[in-house]
């Protein structure tokens, strides 16, 4: 009797590739889906935590996990928030970016001591060769459905984390914060922001929400909350989550090279960030 293994399909196709690039074996691939995780993880947490309006975002779809994806609209803070994606695109693509952060304050005059809700993206990158061989297509087709099932949890997580969260205050202020690796050229910012010091506000410890590797890359998804505002999900969780949910101890970085965007608050004004680093022109 002849026994036959059962063949490997890869799930990379379909909704998959509305979403993420198909070829995520190859370095531009690689990097362009840890351009798109960024997005597709920012948008969604933004979403779920009421920060900007229904329209600010379009809709998208893997494999029933609906995922809201922020667009080209007229809010003040949207547009800001695109254009600090773009900037930490650059930093990706040059393979200089170590930690992305979003954080949520509650008072603009007090950052250090007001922190609410602080979201970490820590990127590595592998120097040279793959970080894993693959031999065959059934072994690429294992890794590809690796990758799939990490974005997936990732995804999931995000959306469960962030929805047993209370309901932000009615008022509160972003920012976002870049920290580079080492080897990072002396001077270098990405566009749309500028060098500043290293605040107290990011050197917080954050728990790790998930990660997804890829052969060239690996993301790191870390979330910190103030203590009071932790709580078992209660029924308070904002509109239009319940659809996202249907279908799932990191340190920050010690690096002084580290960039920032304009803080802004819920209804898109601009407030300057009272320090000096990569500061985002909003």
């Amino acid at each position: 009797m002849t026994c036959v293994k059962n063949e490997v399909h890869s799930k990379l196709n379909g909704t998959w590739t509305k979403v993420y690039p198909s070829q995520i074996h190859t370095q531009q691939g690689s990097t362009e889906l840890m351009k798109q995780l960024l997005n597709t993880a920012l948008s969604s947490l933004t979403y779920i935590r009421a920060i900007l309006p229904e329209d600010c975002y379009i809709d998208r779809e893997l494999d029933g996990l609906n995922i809201k994806v922020l667009h080209e609209s007229n809010h003040p803070l949207s547009q800001g928030l695109l254009r600090s994606l773009k900037g930490a695109y650059d930093a990706i693509e040059k393979k200089f970016l170590k930690q992305f952060i979003f954080t949520i304050y509650g008072n603009e005059d007090d950052m250090d001591s007001s922190i609410l809700e602080s979201y970490s993206f820590q990127f590595s990158y592998e120097n040279g060769e793959a970080g894993m061989k693959i031999k065959g297509h059934q072994d690429l087709c294992r890794f590809e459905n690796k990758v799939y099932k990490s974005t997936v949890m990732l995804l999931r997580s995000i959306f469960i984390r962030t929805q047993l969260l209370d309901v932000l205050p009615d008022e509160v202020y972003m920012s976002v914060n870049l920290t580079y690796h080492d080897d990072t050229p002396e001077g270098y910012e990405p566009p749309g922001f500028e060098a500043c010091s290293y605040p107290d506000s990011i050197k917080i410890d954050s728990s790790e929400v998930g990660k997804v590797r890829t052969l060239h890359h690996t993301l790191k998804v870390g979330l910190h909350v103030q203590e009071d505002r932790k709580e078992e999900s209660n029924g308070k969780n904002t509109a239009g989550t319940d659809d996202l949910i249907e279908n799932k101890t990191s340190t920050m970085a010690d690096t002084e090279v580290c960039s920032n965007m304009n803080k802004l608050d819920a209804t898109g004004s601009n407030r300057k960030v009272p320090c000096r680093l990569s500061k985002k022109k909003v």
